[in-house]
């Protein structure tokens, strides 16, 4: 398999979630599959692939423009990417993409380029992620099956959201169930930090704030992430506000900030592997983006996990912390009390650990069976 070009869809550099996902996957192509990560046309710029390793795919459009092979191929050349024709292999890491709550994305057209890899005879695999329900969206989950080799979902529930979507036994059996990939991805800290190394980040999810039912709900969340920096505060350790996200979660730190009794440093502008590295000195995160509880669980370090879709309460089951899952909107008094309990129990810490080195084992086996089942292939 050494050579091989590896497409990679759905991971991308914006997002800290998807860019760890990015990283990870690039790192499992080189490790498991002996190949060369690629990125869409649309994924980063030169500068960014180069930064990961990764080659260029030529823009969707000069496929269907140039419909000869050969020309099509010479071409993109010429321009310095590849063509649809050079890649070997697609995988999708696409997180939280396919079911009824992103129905407004544009699915169908995820599911044709898909479609069109797989027509042209290339395996597509979709790695670890949530998936489903799928009431109102059946027809793309029926399509991401007819065109992938395997598809792991990250948790039973999203296996059982596939599974009855389709009736086809055939497609039932594509199906399997693997923890998310970017636990045995190693942060980096970042320079510049150090006075934050063994503070407590608290990492808010505007998308919690948006799917409130009540102003009450929302002024709930706030004053909870305000009031366990607070209490933090007053048990001698430090807390401090970090975006991994984007702008809307900045400025909702901001809020927050305005809400604390004493000054609330807030860091924005790190990439995913600095997040990683800056969560791994804390004693504790209190955090609602998956990807920073996820980075958290993986070094073994409890959270207060604030979920808002079904993917939170498995990835902490994948730890073995199941009653880790907080309601954002409980009182502040409840959430404050969770916190400030956990900063110093060893033993959950030692539990997380445990678990940990067997979530490690499922990513390797996710990896040795698609490597397994490209070996297979004629």
């Amino acid at each position: 398999m050494t050579g091989k070009k590896v497409l990679i869809i759905g991971a991308e550099f914006n997002n800290q979630g998807a860019y760890l996902m990015l990283r990870a996957v690039a790192q499992g192509i080189r490790q498991h599959l002996d190949g060369t990560p690629v990125l869409e046309h649309t994924v980063g710029n030169k500068r960014q692939k180069r930064a990961v390793g990764a080659l260029g795919l030529a823009p969707y459009k000069l496929t269907s423009r140039i419909t000869n092979r050969w020309i099509q191929q010479a071409a993109c050349n010429i321009a310095g990417v590849l063509s649809v024709h050079d890649i070997d292999v697609v995988l999708d890491a696409s997180g939280f993409r396919y079911g009824d709550q992103w129905r407004s994305l544009d699915l169908a057209l995820t599911a044709e380029r898909l479609e069109m890899f797989s027509k042209l005879g290339v395996p597509v695999y979709m790695l670890p992620q949530a998936f489903g329900p799928f009431d109102e969206t059946r027809d793309i989950s029926g399509r991401l099956l007819e065109s992938s080799r395997l598809v792991f979902a990250r948790d039973p529930q999203s296996a059982q959201y596939l599974t009855d979507s389709v009736r086809e036994k055939y497609l039932k059996e594509r199906i399997r169930t693997s923890p998310d990939f970017t636990g045995p991805l190693k942060g980096s800290f970042p320079s510049g930090y150090s006075h934050l190394s063994g503070a407590v980040p608290i990492i808010p999810n505007w998308n919690i704030v948006e799917r409130a039912t009540s102003p009450e709900q929302v002024r709930n969340y706030k004053l909870a992430l305000a009031g366990i920096a607070d209490a933090i505060r007053d048990t001698g350790a430090r807390a401090y506000g970090l975006s991994h996200e984007g702008p809307r979660d900045s400025a909702l730190l901001a809020e927050i900030a305005q809400l604390t009794r004493a000054p609330f440093e807030v860091v924005n502008g790190l990439d995913g592997l600095s997040s990683k590295g800056l969560i791994g000195s804390a004693p504790l995160v209190i955090s609602g983006r998956y990807h920073a509880i996820s980075s958290a669980l993986s070094q073994g370090i409890p959270v207060v996990a604030h979920g808002w879709s079904h993917k939170y309460r498995w990835l902490l089951d994948d730890y073995r912390v199941e009653e880790l899952l907080v309601d954002p909107y409980a009182p502040p008094t409840d959430q404050i009390a969770r916190a400030v309990n956990l900063l110093s129990d060893r033993r959950m810490r030692e539990r997380i650990a445990v678990a940990g080195e067997q979530v490690a084992l499922d990513v390797d086996a996710m990896w040795g069976s698609i490597r397994e089942e490209l070996e297979e292939q004629p």
